[in-house]
């Protein structure tokens, strides 16, 4: 069997968006004296983007709270591996599966939307 690569840049630059815009809404962006407090993405896919991910934490939620730490949070890998208490590798690898659910959920959405 070939491993298939998947280009998921787009996706995750949707997630690091969708991060910032989920800490505006929260307010702890604020006092941020960085770029961070600048987001580039509408309410509308934010929140389809926020849908994915509560699907995601019913399916399999520790890669939900991966996906929540990572871009929401702001966790770097070894803040990952610690608070799960798994290896930097293993944080790593789950992370990329996350992505790649996510991915693979907006290819379905929008498959949906243009049969429709």
């Amino acid at each position: 069997m070939k491993d298939v690569n998947q280009d998921t840049s787009e996706t995750e630059t949707l997630l690091n968006e969708w991060g910032k815009w989920a800490r505006m809404g929260l307010g702890l962006n604020i006092g941020r004296g960085d770029s961070n407090n600048v987001y580039f993405i509408n309410d509308d896919m934010a929140l389809l983007i926020d849908r994915l991910v509560a699907e995601l934490k019913r399916d399999r939620p520790l890669l939900a709270s991966i996906v929540v730490m990572y871009y929401r949070s702001d966790y770097n890998y070894p803040m990952l591996a610690n608070a799960l208490k798994i290896g930097e590798t293993k944080a790593r690898s789950l992370h990329k599966s996350a992505i790649c659910w996510i991915d693979g959920a907006l290819v379905g959405f929008t498959l949906e939307v243009n049969i429709a």
